[in-house]
């Protein structure tokens, strides 16, 4: 007897949350269904595949678990750059300043990361090179933050 096929397969964006939410605890799946209006099981449904998220669903799962990666779902490999807008309440001048610390942060962290993987060997392994793009990912995102706090 062969085991049968699951019904449902999770999308890549619902296995994402379930990464997020249940294996990195970044948020609590309970709060998170009661804060969007859902029962836990619902969201359960959602994150394991069973039920497909509304597209009403997910923006609200994005302004609950402000995790970049849920957003940033959508827009890799387009040509567009995920970026911070500037807290609103902060005066435009510490608005820029807090986005130039933030992409130096990134731009230094991308550095070290490429210097540590060349000092290795002569050739980035598929890890490495795995871990450069994603933090090159973030550093596009903060130098687009020192954008969005200039405008």
């Amino acid at each position: 007897m062969t085991a049968k096929p699951p019904r449902f397969a999770p999308c890549s964006f619902a296995q994402l949350v379930h990464q997020v939410i249940v294996m990195e605890e970044k948020a609590s799946l309970a709060e998170v269904a009661t804060d969007m209006g859902m029962s836990y099981a619902a969201l359960h449904s959602r994150i394991i595949g069973r039920t497909p998220f509304r597209a009403t669903e997910i923006r609200r799962l994005i302004e609950i678990v402000t995790d970049p990666r849920l957003i940033r779902f959508f827009i890799d490999g387009r040509r567009f750059v995920l970026a911070a807008r500037p807290d609103p309440m902060l005066d435009p001048s510490a608005s820029i300043r807090i986005a130039v610390a933030h992409a130096t942060q990134e731009v230094v962290d991308l550095f070290r990361i490429v210097v540590a993987s060349l000092e290795v060997g002569t050739e980035l392994t598929h890890r490495d090179r795995a871990t450069i793009l994603k933090e090159l990912l973030d550093t596009e995102s903060a130098l687009a933050g020192v954008r969005q706090a200039l405008q």
